[in-house]
């Protein structure tokens, strides 16, 4: 014998305005205009030219006009709407100006890719002692060195929060910024891993050192391009894509060995990062919290335990510290006008 109870009854719609009892987070809103009301909100604007499913875009702090150039602060936001979406297939990209962000204001590009890109199934390796001689930050943050791939980055692994995280990358990012190297950033796993990809395509293909078959297709790598995910122009350079020819192209972009660990040394220099575990008033965050979140088959995940666990407190915390601190965590994910950013962009 079985037995089921009948569904509950579906409440109805709330009015137009007012928030939606059954969605814990933000709500979109057409008829709201993005005000200056002496907090300038983060807001997630739709992508007009989407390369997957639900890209958008999303702008720290839209109102004050800020330039396209990552700190601590601006970097909290993509990794707590990361955490947020609780999907593993939801990644958050970052261009720099010279490395395929075409238009200067400070905007981050997020969409869904039901599989892992290949930089997610790159083995990674402890970096040289002279580049980075601990294998983790005081924080618990593991800095590794990408193998087995055409471009050779880093990857940063979330220790004791994310605040300590957006931290170290944030000031590395800095560091480039001052060097005028031009870099991407993936954040994947939920935000508790992102991959720094300083890069030269642009600057190579303008002195004339990039094959022209490379050039002729018209593929710019752009933070998802650079991590695998490649977006032809033609059916002919599509149909005739093979392995070799991808890895050919990505190599391009790559910095030498010499240069990327001496790039790699000057951003990760010693700082002052504060504690997360002080800040949060030594909680014990994301712990025995609700279970475990889902990860990709093939993603090499398997060394970083924080992706596994649920994020909901620290998410919560790291939120509280930051609007208390000036409002750097996404206080306003409202829907916007269309981005006029291309999809290369």
């Amino acid at each position: 014998a079985s037995w089921s109870a009948a569904p509950p009854p579906t409440p109805p719609p709330p009015p137009p305005g007012a928030p939606n009892p059954r969605h814990s987070g933000s709500t979109f809103d057409a008829a709201r205009v993005v005000e200056n009301d002496g907090v300038s909100p983060t807001v997630v604007l739709i992508n007009v030219s989407p390369i997957e499913y639900g890209h958008v875009l999303l702008c720290p702090r839209v109102l004050e006009g800020l330039p396209q150039r990552v700190s601590p602060e601006t970097l909290l936001p993509p990794l707590l709407m990361a955490a947020e979406s609780r999907n593993p297939y939801f990644r958050v990209g970052y261009n720099s100006l010279g490395a395929y962000a075409t238009i200067n204001h400070l905007h981050f590009q997020a969409y869904y890719l039901m599989e892992a890109f290949p930089i997610e199934r790159a083995p990674t390796r402890r970096l040289p002692a002279r580049v980075f001689p601990t294998k983790r930050h005081r924080h618990g943050i593991k800095v590794s060195e990408v193998t087995e791939y055409p471009v050779r980055c880093v990857c940063f692994e979330r220790g004791d929060g994310f605040e300590s995280l957006a931290h170290m990358v944030g000031v590395a990012c800095q560091r480039l910024q001052e060097r005028n190297c031009p870099f991407n950033l993936l954040v994947a796993d939920h935000g508790a891993r992102v991959f720094l990809i300083p890069q030269k395509f642009s600057q190579r293909v303008a002195a004339g050192e990039v094959p022209a078959d490379v050039v002729a297709t018209g593929v710019n790598p752009a933070v998802f391009e650079i991590s695998g995910h490649l977006l032809y122009k033609t059916q002919e350079d599509y149909d005739s894509c093979s392995q070799e020819a991808a890895q050919r192209m990505l190599e391009c972009a790559s910095l030498t060995e010499e240069d990327f660990y001496d790039t790699v040394a000057f951003a990760l220099e010693d700082d002052d990062a504060p504690s997360a575990m002080a800040t949060f008033a030594g909680a014990k965050l994301g712990a025995g919290v609700g279970g475990r979140l889902a990860t990709i088959r093939g993603s090499v995940d398997g060394a970083c335990s924080e992706a596994r666990v649920t994020l909901d407190a620290d998410v919560a915390a790291a939120k509280r510290v930051a609007t208390k601190a000036g409002d750097v965590s996404p206080k306003s994910l409202t829907g916007g006008p269309g981005s006029s950013v291309s999809s290369g962009d």
